[in-house]
Parts: C-alpha cells; sequence; structure tokens
C-alpha cells in the first residue's frame, strides 16, 4: 500500500500506526523491547513498590531506549499488554 503525502505535513497516527509501526508494518521486535524494559523499571525502581507512568516515562528518556518520544497514553498501552 502506498501513500503519498506533502513532504512539509505530519501524517496523523491514524495513518500511520503511531509508535508501534514502522514503515506501516507492525513491529513487534520494538515493542518487545519496551515492554522488557517497563518490566525492568517495575522490579527495580522503588525498591518493587510499583511506579507511576511518568516514573517510567521519566526513565525511558533517560535510558533513551524509544526512538520517538512516547506519550503517557502509549505507556499505559504497554503497561495493559503486560
Amino acid at each position: 500500500k502506498k501513500l503519498y503525502m506533502l513532504f512539509d505535513l505530519m501524517p496523523a497516527k491514524e495513518i500511520t500506526g503511531g509508535p508501534w509501526y514502522t514503515e506501516l508494518e507492525f513491529d513487534h521486535e520494538f515493542i518487545s523491547e519496551l515492554r522488557h524494559f517497563i518490566m525492568h523499571c517495575v522490579r527495580r525502581l522503588n525498591g518493587g513498590n510499583g511506579v507511576s507512568l511518568r516514573e517510567i516515562m521519566d526513565k525511558m528518556t533517560e535510558a533513551n531506549v524509544s526512538r520517538v518520544r512516547l506519550s503517557l497514553g502509549e505507556i499505559r498501552q504497554l503497561v495493559r499488554t503486560l
């Protein structure tokens, strides 16, 4: 499926699939790496007593694990898959 777009426009997530897709293909490996990192955060941060989505987001940014900046909603989607 080919999509044509003006070079100076930012495509909508409904068209690109958002951060979970690379070149219109579902990126299983990327999601798996993020889920692994989230599990690591849950186990290690605060002595395993739980972490907030914000803490996970901050740790992801600090560790530079994602090639795109994820919103709290997108991180929530990942957490719900665990």
